[in-house]
């Protein structure tokens, strides 16, 4: 498009006797153009083109929601516009979200790394709700991570004792393939009781100490107050809220931890902004403990219950039934590995698989078998003794069935 000045360069010259022909040659436009804007009577104006339609705009209003209702990364937000068939570069979808978020101020802090095998960082807290068995439950997120490799490990629970610490430690290190040297946690119950500057004085949780003394790691804490000592960790546990957890739509605790699980493979698997590598590809530089072939920690829970009337225990609030001879005694309940054991006086009884969730009745039919045939027989016992205690209840003569069958064929009966 012309300008205003060249506009009235061309008129000038024209008037002066050049032809349109001349003027093509010496200005290089069109001799059409030329022809147009010497004919035209109006200053040449400069309409703007339609903006080009961008590969994003049929998604921008979804990443908006994305954005401002749960700020997610720009990463978790692309992976989710590719399943909705968007067909754009990242870098487009990453400055369109710039401008979207509100900054946060930063607290400075020292990064420092850690060599191969040497630690792992620990983080487990609340991080919502999750209704169970029709009962909103408080839901754990459990994260460990790797300081050398970055390698990242996540699972949810809803049980926030130390025997399912444990077990989602255990299975951290079937997830690496082995034991760090040492692990950083919090101050928290399941491991440590009572903090002390001396390490030999510190008063451990006492089935953390005997996992620690199995597997034989060692066991560092946070300074109080102080959780970006282990800011790895701490920054899984963002990691986990914006790139995974916040929108997400799971049917059960099952459901979400077995999503949890293919997302940190696939998480594993992207280059770290970091480290600039790949974490399952530096995972063979750790030199991890191996535990393959090691039994693992057998993680024992002892309580004890009274035996209901009806024949049943009850053990984190749910019922499992008992066999019926031991109603109304003290038992020794054991639960290890998912499967609970009932002891009375030493000897095992029964044994169930530990439900999740609570409000459930396990039954089991053969602990009722004989239990009917023993209250008919005491009810019929009542009955006679109640029976043989009435007054004035004659005695009644007893006479053979042939007796009566003789008043039916027209005999007498003597007396």
């Amino acid at each position: 498009m012309l300008d205003m000045g060249e506009w009235w360069m061309l008129k000038d010259e024209y008037a002066e006797g050049k032809t349109i022909k001349a003027l093509a040659n010496e200005t290089g436009y069109d001799r059409k153009t030329v022809r147009k804007y010497i004919r035209s009577g109006e200053e040449p104006a400069y309409t703007p083109r339609p903006p080009k339609e961008s590969l994003l705009d049929p998604f921008k209003d979804y990443i908006k929601i994305r954005v401002f209702q749960y700020n997610l990364q720009a990463t978790r937000i692309y992976r989710e516009l590719l399943k909705k068939g968007y067909q754009g570069k990242y870098s487009i979808l990453r400055e369109f979200i710039k401008p979207l978020r509100v900054d946060q101020p930063i607290e400075a802090v020292y990064r420092y790394e850690t060599k191969p095998g040497v630690q792992g960082q620990v983080d487990f807290d609340p991080i919502g709700f999750i209704v169970v068995d029709g009962q909103l439950k408080k839901l754990y997120c459990f994260n460990m991570i790797l300081g050398f490799s970055r390698n990242r490990f996540t699972q949810f629970t809803t049980d926030a004792r130390t025997e399912e610490f444990l077990r989602l430690l255990m299975e951290a290190f079937q997830y690496f393939g082995g034991c760090p040297q040492e692990i950083l946690f919090d101050n928290m119950k399941q491991v440590v009781i009572k903090r002390s500057v001396k390490y030999e004085d510190i008063d451990w949780n006492p089935m953390f100490k005997d996992f620690f003394g199995y597997y034989g790691f060692t066991v560092r804490l946070c300074r109080p107050r102080r959780a970006c000592t282990k800011g790895k960790v701490e920054n899984q546990v963002k990691l986990v809220q914006n790139d995974f957890y916040k929108g997400l739509e799971y049917s059960s605790l099952a459901d979400l931890n077995s999503r949890a699980l293919a997302w940190c493979d696939e998480v594993n698997g992207r280059v770290h902004r970091t480290t600039g590598a790949i974490p399952k590809e530096k995972l063979k530089e750790e030199g991890l403990s191996p535990i393959a072939g090691k039994p693992p920690y057998q993680v024992v829970r002892i309580v004890y219950r009274k035996i209901s009337r009806d024949c049943f225990v009850s053990v984190d609030g749910n019922r499992y039934s008992v066999p019926w001879k031991y109603a109304g005694m003290q038992a020794r309940i054991l639960a290890k590995n998912g499967v609970m054991a009932v002891e009375i006086s030493g000897e095992k009884v029964c044994q169930h698989e530990l439900r999740a969730g609570s409000g459930g009745t396990i039954r089991v039919k053969e602990h009722f078998e004989g239990l009917l045939a023993r209250i008919r027989g005491q009810n019929l016992r009542t009955h006679v003794l109640r029976t043989m205690k009435l007054p004035g209840v004659p005695d009644v003569e007893r006479r053979p069935l042939s007796a009566y069958d003789t008043v039916f064929t027209g005999g007498g009966i003597d007396g």
